[in-house]
């Protein structure tokens, strides 16, 4: 059970002065404490004793941020005292969420968001589903409670939106334009994500994310494979053809992961359009290779 924290005198006040400074809630094992030195436009990445933080989406300077401290690895969310950030809102339960992060920093660390509730935990427009986990990324919206009830009321002091920043990872290079959803499809070392582009015009798109140190450890090419997959890559943005995925773009990131965005098809993934095609009977080898042979012409 996560530690009892004591009430914070005046934090149902908080959103009354626009001038006052920012109010942060430290989440510890321990105690709550209430600071007012830091300045309300205070860069999360520069918070060392954090492995994350909660931005209220209600932008007045005096909300407060809650800061995940590195001094514990799981916090609740919840509607009962018990937990180490309470929300007391009827439509919050009594215990709602929690998140968890592993210990580690930089490219291992990992960090989940577990679903608890009734009403629904949800990461932008993707419910979470109750005794489900997700695996929570920099930037992503997190709703506590039905998702119609983005707009804090008076009778609900304590924000129920957040967004979440990673501040133990390396930052991936594709979230300058991209907002990753619903993971669509996962490989041994690659996973697929739906995101959207944030541009003007954007569509929705299909990221894979490749783990070049997974692929590198199996197989004997060393770091030239990753470079000789990179130049593929390039070219593959020249091609077009009506049975082939349309490559957009791709981001190298530090972690010597790369994010390739492609054109995002219905269907589900290949395995299940093989198994299921003509009505069940499968993929045929003839048009197997048929179609093999077309693109190899190509």
């Amino acid at each position: 059970m996560a530690p009892r924290l004591p009430p914070v005198p005046g934090l149902e006040d908080v959103s009354m002065s626009s001038s006052q400074a920012a109010v942060e809630v430290n989440i510890s094992q321990e105690t709550v404490h209430i600071s007012q030195e830091s300045p309300p436009d205070r860069d999360p990445a520069a918070d060392a004793d954090c492995w994350g933080m909660l931005v209220p989406s209600n932008t007045s300077p005096a909300d407060p941020r809650v800061r995940l401290l590195r001094t514990q690895t799981t916090f609740t969310i919840g509607r009962g005292v018990d937990n180490t950030l309470v929300l007391p809102s009827k439509h919050i339960s009594m215990s709602h969420a929690s998140i968890s992060w592993n210990g580690k920093d930089g490219n291992a660390s990992e960090i989940m968001i577990t679903d608890l509730s009734s009403n629904g935990t949800w990461i932008g427009d993707n419910k979470i589903g109750k005794g489900l986990r997700r695996l929570l990324t920099d930037g992503d919206q997190i709703v506590f409670g039905p998702k119609n009830l983005r707009v804090v009321r008076e009778s609900d002091p304590a924000p129920s939106v957040y967004r979440f920043r990673n501040l133990i990872s390396v930052p991936r290079a594709i979230s300058k334009y991209y907002d990753l959803h619903a993971a669509i499809g996962q490989g041994t070392y690659a996973q697929v994500y739906k995101a959207l582009d944030r541009r003007p015009g954007g569509k929705w798109v299909a990221v894979k994310s490749l783990s070049f140190v997974k692929l590198i450890a199996a197989s004997s090419k060393g770091p030239l494979g990753r470079m000789n997959e990179v130049n593929v890559l390039r070219k593959l943005k020249d091609l077009a053809h009506t049975n082939m995925v349309k490559l957009i773009e791709h981001f190298e990131n530090a972690d010597q992961s790369i994010d390739i965005v492609m054109e995002l098809l219905a269907g589900g993934d290949l395995d299940r359009y093989i198994l299921t095609y003509d009505g069940g009977k499968g993929l045929s080898e003839w048009m197997a290779c048929r179609r093999v042979y077309a693109l190899a012409g190509y």
